[in-house]
């Protein structure tokens, strides 16, 4: 049942309650928990979360629109399809978290634990996940164009047919990634490490891959890394 909470101050501490479709809007939540919660279509609208445990809580189709969750704690959240616009997550733990087709571009993700997350179909772009750890996440068909991967770890991650057009993936961890048909042109891939990462069909157009490990790494052409005729399957 939808509560409204607009009146009310403090952290609020919760467990197992039906809060779906409640207005947060502006609340200062901080440090709040809402673990086991049944926060579906709840609206956060410029609230803040820092240090919140939201920890397996439904928060599907959610509004955090200009939210901060700094250091907020979202294990085995549910976030199908919430609005994230412009929304501050840095350092949030999102392990396992599942944020597939959720709308959260020019949102602040820097150095986040999102390892195993779910960001399927996922709108993303200009976004910062710089120093964020993504290992095993699943980015498949999500658009992350223009966005600040710098230094993060996307070992194991696939992202088959995602959009990564302008992305900056200088100094990543992406062994072992699945790369299959994404559109990596224009990225910047310096000094990336992508050791036995799948490129199979990834458009590479204009990629700067300067000081790039690609050991074992399969190209556009489906065939595994020569690193005496680097430049074969490329689109030079």
């Amino acid at each position: 049942m939808a509560i409204e909470t607009s009146k009310q101050t403090g952290p609020l501490h919760i467990k197992g309650g039906n809060l779906a479709g409640s207005n947060f809007k502006g609340r200062n939540l901080s440090k709040s928990s809402l673990v086991d919660c049944d926060l579906s279509d709840a609206i956060f609208h410029d609230a803040i979360l820092t240090k919140a445990d939201l920890t397996n809580s439904n928060l599907n189709g959610a509004i955090f629109q200009d939210g901060n969750l700094t250091d907020a704690v979202l294990r085995n959240t549910r976030m199908i399809g919430a609005y994230l616009w412009h929304s501050t997550m840095q350092g949030c733990d999102l392990e396992n978290a599942n944020l597939e087709r959720v709308l959260s571009e020019g949102s602040n993700y820097q150095l986040s634990n999102i390892r195993a997350g779910i960001f399927r179909e996922a709108k993303l772009r200009g976004s910062n996940f710089s120093g964020a750890n993504l290992q095993g996440a699943n980015l498949d068909g999500a658009d992350l164009e223009k966005c600040n991967l710098q230094s993060c770890n996307l070992r194991d991650a696939t992202l088959k047919k995602a959009n990564l057009t302008g992305a900056d993936l200088k100094g990543s961890k992406l062994m072992d990634a699945d790369f299959y048909k994404a559109n990596l042109e224009g990225a910047i891939l310096k000094n990336a490490h992508l050791e036995r990462a799948n490129l199979a069909g990834a458009n590479l157009r204009d990629v700067d891959f300067t000081g790039a490990n690609l050991q074992e790494a399969i190209m556009p052409d489906g065939i595994e890394f020569d690193p005496k005729n680097p430049r074969r399957g490329l689109p030079f």
